[in-house]
């Protein structure tokens, strides 16, 4: 077995322990006695979010002319959102894409979400860099910090820089791994959807008022998340201001994108321990916090991405 598949039970394994160190009925005492109207106020600003984000993608689409309705690609996000919740990495989401294929190629789609993708994880970079330079003054976070968010955010432009650009370098080190892994009879298909996928970003490059407009409604969505973050927190009578959730949420969520969890469980937990330690909030409010993040940012979205899979099953085809 490729012990690779095993990563995302890092997460899991974490969580468990997290959990259970901190006490499972502790948990749920503390998120009982939230306060269930500021709980109700999350759940409607979901709405906002959820069409700002589709919205966001909808735009890129357009740099291929004709670009997709916006009900289309509120159904499309919600589907690959539940995908990407059981994806290591929220790779699933990339499912996206196959809900596009009758107007633009597979390449083409899968081109608008890496470039979306891109553009939040910039916009997470670049908030957790502006967040903890004006939390340093406040005492609790050190220059290191800042150090190393910058140089994460220099190799992540950098490789993105070089994945974007070398088309023929990147084919040159993937061949190897693609003449291995997929079958011969979906290479065809496979090679197209790869050419696709290149030249569609040229298009994108060339509509960089797509993507500017795609970035500035990124910050537009996350100033949504962190009110909804201050709401739970308000929620669960934590004193936590907006400063100190803007340093820290966007680098809480980066650790979505890692491969060793199922949309951050366990990581997420940890962090937010050692973060709100800082403010002297214990480890069973930090743990009932994650929790209602996941449950409302999260699982509430899973009905609803499943009826639209239902009423649309995606069909993988090459």
């Amino acid at each position: 077995m490729d012990a690779s598949k095993l990563l995302p039970l890092i997460g899991i394994v974490i969580f468990i322990a997290v959990l259970l160190s901190t006490g499972i009925m502790d948990i749920v005492d503390i998120i009982i006695r939230a306060d269930p109207a500021l709980l109700l106020i999350v759940l409607s600003l979901q709405i906002p979010v959820i069409v700002i984000k589709a919205g966001k993608w909808k735009i890129l689409t357009h740099a291929y002319g004709r670009g997709a309705s916006l009900k289309e690609c509120i159904q499309s996000w919600l589907v690959g959102f539940v995908i990407g919740i059981v994806t290591p990495g929220r790779m699933g989401e990339l499912s996206k894409a196959y809900y596009l294929k009758d107007r633009i190629s597979l390449g083409r789609g899968i081109g608008t979400i890496v470039v979306d993708r891109i553009a939040d994880i910039s916009v997470l970079f670049t908030l957790a860099i502006l967040g903890t330079i004006l939390f340093i003054y406040s005492g609790f976070l050190e220059m290191d910090i800042i150090y190393l968010l910058v140089t994460l955010f220099v190799v992540f432009i950098a490789l993105t820089l070089f994945v974007l650009a070398k088309g023929d370098l990147v084919k040159r080190f993937a061949g190897p791994v693609f003449r291995r892994i997929v079958p011969h009879r979906h290479k065809p298909g496979m090679r197209k959807t790869f050419h696709d996928f290149y030249t569609g970003l040229g298009d994108i490059r060339r509509r960089w008022q797509l993507v500017a407009v795609s970035v500035a409604l990124s910050f537009v969505s996350w100033s949504f998340a962190i009110l909804q973050y201050k709401l739970i927190a308000t929620a669960l009578s934590l004193q936590i201001g907006y400063l100190f959730l803007l340093s820290v949420m966007p680098l809480v969520t980066l650790l979505d994108t890692l491969p060793i969890s199922f949309s951050g469980l366990g990581t997420r937990e940890i962090a937010l321990i050692i973060f709100l330690g800082m403010l002297n909030v214990s480890a069973g409010e930090a743990v009932s916090f994650s929790v209602l993040i996941f449950l409302l940012g999260y699982l509430v979205l899973v009905p609803f991405g499943l009826i639209f899979w239902f009423m649309k099953p995606i069909k993988i085809e090459f």
